[in-house]
């Protein structure tokens, strides 16, 4: 995805279904299947990123600091892969 960045995880997502992908000092990209809408929260429920294309976040990664998580909710049933850094 991009140079430094290492998967963070893949999977089936269901409709509405929230991943919780990581935590701490982090930057995300997520790619999906691109029928679904998919969006970026953080522990706080405030969308970080959302997206319809297949690309979330496709300008560059979102960044959470120390002690955040950040989750995955997607409109439908869709394969993802998420990447982080560091």
């Amino acid at each position: 995805m991009a140079p430094g960045m290492r998967e963070l995880g893949r999977g089936m997502a269901t409709q509405h279904e929230a991943v919780d992908l990581a935590s701490g000092e982090l930057c995300v990209r997520v790619v999906f299947d691109g029928a679904v809408r998919a969006e970026l929260l953080d522990d706080r429920g405030v969308v970080l990123g959302t997206s319809t294309t297949g690309v979330l976040l496709s300008r560059g990664p979102v960044c959470v600091g120390r002690g955040r998580r950040i989750k995955l909710r997607f409109s439908g049933p869709t394969h993802w892969i998420a990447w982080g850094a560091p």
